[in-house]
């Protein structure tokens, strides 16, 4: 039995007449790659071990991420893998370790995606029609065409790799037609509806060899179609294939992306078996590899596939939401773990590389451009294992090993990384009494990077109070109580003392009700006035150069105060004043 509510359908994917039901049995659930340890690893496989025909395949794990439903996928040459991902509206980056290094939200189906030499981005949307060209920092820069619409379903993408080529392809498989572009303009297209050569039926994948061909998965009239670079049509072979004896019969199964591995075969996704089918260049099929499933190497809906330069293949496998990695023959496959890019001042860190035969290689690792040599927190440099003890921030930058022997002249990815020191608060603000409606700072001084800040008010967070410093605007009195910060970066957090801020109300104008002269003694002022504050009271004898005289605190509201004669104020002028 199978469940029938899961299945999420990919984007561009006609289940054939008859195999509806079939097709939406094909359910997988996520996969979870585990790593363990504190390394970077490369396993390479001579390139003695390469054949011709069907390629020796070994699963090297999945890419998942925030991954919901794949479609397509492209890969740069610093190992950086771009994934379409329709169901979330978003394109997930990986870097060359299979960490995520960049979640781009905001887009409305999208669907085939292509990297030039300059790093821009070519994206195309279902819901517009559109193919948008991005730079590297994805601000778009312009859409091929007329923009929004130009495309009744632009699927896959591929730009020609020729030599000062700027030609873009798409395939918009509801007009059948592949349609080419230069410059952002409109250049020709080639197709239409029908059987006949030249012609489509729901075209999917593209692949440009660099010997001046185009391939096309032409989906529902199950082949791939050649073409010249300028839409002449060449040839087509059959993706009806044996199945070898699985009891489905030999019809294909609605494929969807092709590529071209190092040795010039061609890589076809049979989307609805979950096969990878392996062709030669001239449609001779060599065999497949894969099948449904969500077991390492299995696919659950495999949709776009590309060859990175260390001879990966990448798998969108959309019902298992996730890229799976296979080695095809010869390759090198890079993991970082763990995860994350960023340490503690102080840490270990160890990178190593492993190969199958150490004894014919040569190593060298450097940071950024630079060879390293042991030394200060570095050894092993031009060895198996790189070890940095107790980093600082200088330690910081981007680590990869050059690996040469018989046949490899290799250099990995960079993996990046932070070290940081956690946050160390040096300096803090004091205690404060105020008068309400006066404006109030505090600050803290704190040593570190990559802070973030976090304010509390008698204990609980404050919203929106995330800055180095908190300025409070016409206090009140319910604005009283303890403050404090907390200071995080991603290795550490401190938090401050806390200070206390009292809020003052002025008491209401204080009354000296009279005055009595006691002969040889003084004057007796009866005043009256808000218990619990301090006043004072000043003398003059002009109503003008007021001297203050003494200060009290009413603790009664009325009382009588007792001031010396003084021969300063002949005129015996009082008053009274509060002291904040």
């Amino acid at each position: 039995m199978h469940d029938h509510t899961k299945t999420a359908r990919p984007f561009g994917m006609t289940p054939p007449a008859g195999a509806r039901l079939l097709f939406a049995n094909r359910v997988s659930a996520f996969s979870r790659l585990l790593r363990a340890g504190c390394c970077l690893v490369v396993w390479l496989f001579s390139a003695a071990s390469m054949r011709a025909e069907t390629p020796l395949v070994a699963s090297l794990g999945a890419y998942r991420g925030s991954l919901q439903a794949p479609a397509c996928v492209a890969a740069d040459a610093a190992g950086y893998l771009y994934v379409t991902d329709p169901q979330a509206g978003q394109v997930v980056v990986f870097d060359g370790f299979g960490r995520v290094a960049q979640v781009v939200p905001g887009f409305s189906g999208p669907l085939g995606i292509a990297l030039d030499a300059n790093g821009q981005i070519y994206l195309s949307e279902a819901a517009s029609g559109s193919v948008t060209v991005f730079d590297a920092q994805w601000h778009p820069l312009y859409k091929l065409g007329g923009g929004d619409h130009e495309f009744l379903l632009p699927n896959y993408l591929a730009l020609d790799p020729a030599p000062g080529s700027a030609a873009v392809y798409v395939s918009d498989s509801k007009a059948n037609l592949i349609k080419v572009y230069r410059a952002g303009a409109f250049d020709f297209s080639f197709g239409g509806k029908g059987t006949n050569d030249g012609q489509f039926n729901f075209p999917t994948g593209l692949h440009l060899a660099a010997n001046g061909e185009v391939f096309v998965v032409d989906q529902n009239n199950e082949r791939v179609q050649v073409f010249g670079r300028s839409g002449d049509f060449r040839r087509s072979f059959s993706l009806v294939t044996p199945l070898g004896g699985m009891g489905l019969g030999s019809a294909g199964g609605r494929s969807q992306g092709i590529t071209g591995d190092p040795l010039g075969r061609l890589l076809v996704a049979d989307s609805f078996q979950g096969f990878v089918r392996v062709f030669d260049a001239q449609g001779n099929y060599q065999g497949r590899f894969g099948g449904l499933g969500e077991l390492p190497g299995q696919f659950g809906t495999p949709l776009g596939l590309v060859m990175d330069g260390c001879g990966r293949l990448f798998t969108a496998s959309a019902n298992n939401g996730r890229v799976e990695v296979l080695g095809l023959d010869g390759f090198a496959q890079f993991s970082a773990v763990p995860a994350q890019q960023v340490v503690c001042a102080g840490t270990n860190v160890a990178f190593s590389v492993t190969v199958t035969n150490p004894g014919v290689c040569t190593f060298q690792w450097r940071k950024g451009a630079s060879p390293l040599g042991d030394g200060g927190v570095v050894s092993g440099a031009t060895g198996l294992v790189l070890n940095l003890v107790g980093v600082s921030p200088a330690d910081s930058g981007q680590y990869s090993v050059q690996v040469t022997g018989p046949g490899v002249d290799l250099t990995s990815p960079a993996a990046n990384l932070t070290v940081l020191l956690p946050p160390t608060i040096l300096s803090f603000s004091s205690s404060q009494t105020v008068i309400f409606g006066t404006n109030v700072t505090f600050a803290v001084g704190v040593l570190g990077e990559a802070l973030s800040y976090q304010w509390f008010f008698r204990g609980y967070p404050m919203d929106g109070a995330t800055g180095s410093s908190l300025t409070l605007l016409n206090v009140q009195p319910d604005h009283a109580g303890a403050y404090s910060v907390e200071v995080r970066n991603s290795v550490g957090a401190a938090v401050s003392p806390v200070a206390q801020l009292a809020v003052l109300v002025p008491p209401g104008p204080p009354k000296i009700e009279s005055s009595i002269l006691l002969p040889g003694v003084g004057v007796q002022l009866t005043i009256n006035g808000d218990m619990g504050y301090s006043f004072w009271i000043d003398g003059a004898n002009n109503l003008a150069d007021w001297v203050a005289l003494t200060n009290i605190v009413n603790e009664t509201g009325s009382l009588d105060v007792v001031l010396p004669l003084s021969t300063n104020f002949p005129n015996q002028f009082y008053r009274m004043r509060w002291m904040p």
